[in-house]
């Protein structure tokens, strides 16, 4: 959604399209400082530790829809009242509708060289 893949979009972000490109990451750069980062990412949210509601739902966009949710339901935010309820019909958001495709502009950076 931004200009530059650089910057990341949080904020008003709050579908389960976010971050498509974390899974294709993850899987070609499984050893990558930043696929560990995601990682504890991951781990924060499974943790029964507090989470600020800010970090919570940032930490949801970029998670949530590319693992598992079961071991960290305690810590799903959701965008509207009926997503809760919605997910609760699965363990991971589908991967075979649009949910998680993301853009792939996320991938590149699209300035002029």
């Amino acid at each position: 959604m931004c200009n530059t893949y650089r910057k990341q979009c949080f904020e008003d972000n709050k579908r389960d399209t976010a971050f498509g490109w974390v899974t294709i990451y993850l899987e070609n750069f499984p050893n990558h400082k930043n696929s560990k980062r995601i990682l504890k990412f991951y781990e924060e949210l499974v943790s029964n530790q507090p989470i600020q509601e800010t970090r919570k739902a940032k930490l949801n966009a970029v998670i949530k829809g590319h693992f598992n949710h079961g071991p960290f339901r305690h810590n799903l935010t959701y965008p509207t009242k009926w997503d809760e309820q919605d997910s609760l019909k699965f363990q991971m958001f589908p991967l075979d509708t649009n949910w998680n495709m993301g853009s792939p502009r996320c991938m590149f950076d699209s300035r002029s060289k």
